[in-house]
């Protein structure tokens, strides 16, 4: 069962409890892959936040993180991450579950004053690849931004990740006017991990106002090495200002 709480932002985290779809395994033990939720867009669609929150692979450690990016420049903010781990002892009587919500409400507390600042809060509209499986191409379509976004992979070196083949992303967008690149990896960001493919996970498109489209894309890193099967997730995205020729 998934149940939805609002943050005094108006930001709406979403809890495992039961036998959540993707969240914990039957037995309790850890996530195949962590959860994924949209804290959003600001008003003006320059900036975007998520969270993901599960079990560390290794360790089994609940933890929640918020990562907020700027789509301008197509980077991180500086603030982001925010990471909280819940190491405390699972108290007598409760859960795993009750031990990620805790992780998620904390790492809210901690990022919510940037939240608030940028006014971020779910905006426009969110595009699933087919039958909700991570994929290579994905559709998106609003005025003034539609075409087929397509993911392609390439090797690239992650100094931090020595003995495994780490790859990089390109991600495009193809329309009625040709071919564009949205992003493509230069050099392996240390946060994404050691990741060895990738795919789309979706699309939110916010139109601020007639003449500006904001994309942002969830990719996700599967990770190689010590945490083979992990997922790390990251945003790539643009803002479109069309009155800019």
């Amino acid at each position: 069962m998934i149940r939805t709480f609002f943050t005094g932002c108006a930001v709406a985290l979403t809890l495992i409890s039961g036998a959540g779809a993707g969240a914990l395994a039957a037995d309790g033990k850890a996530m195949r892959e962590p959860g994924l939720d949209i804290v959003g867009f600001n008003g003006r669609g320059y900036f975007f936040g998520i969270e993901q929150f599960g079990l560390r692979p290794r360790t089994g450690i609940p933890y929640a993180e918020i990562r907020i990016y700027d789509l301008r420049t197509d980077k991180e903010i500086n603030r982001s991450p925010f990471v909280y781990d819940e190491t405390a002892k699972i108290p007598e009587g409760h859960t795993i579950e009750d031990a990620i919500d805790r992780a998620r409400r904390a790492v809210y507390l901690d990022a919510r004053r940037v939240i608030k600042y940028l006014t971020l809060v779910p905006r426009g509209r969110t595009v699933v690849p087919k039958n909700g499986r991570p994929a290579k191409a994905l559709q998106v379509s609003a005025p003034g931004l539609s075409g087929l976004l397509t993911l392609e992979t390439f090797p690239l070196e992650a100094p931090h990740c020595k003995g495994v083949r780490t790859a990089g992303f390109v991600l495009k967008l193809a329309d009625g006017k040709g071919v564009t690149e949205v992003h493509r990896d230069k050099v392996m960001p240390k946060g994404r991990g050691c990741p060895v493919d990738y795919d789309i996970r979706q699309a939110s498109i916010y139109l601020p106002h007639p003449e500006a489209d904001a994309l942002a894309v969830v990719i996700g890193a599967k990770q190689g090495g010590r945490d083979k099967g992990d997922v790390h997730y990251t945003v790539v995205g643009h803002f479109y200002d069309h009155r800019k020729k």
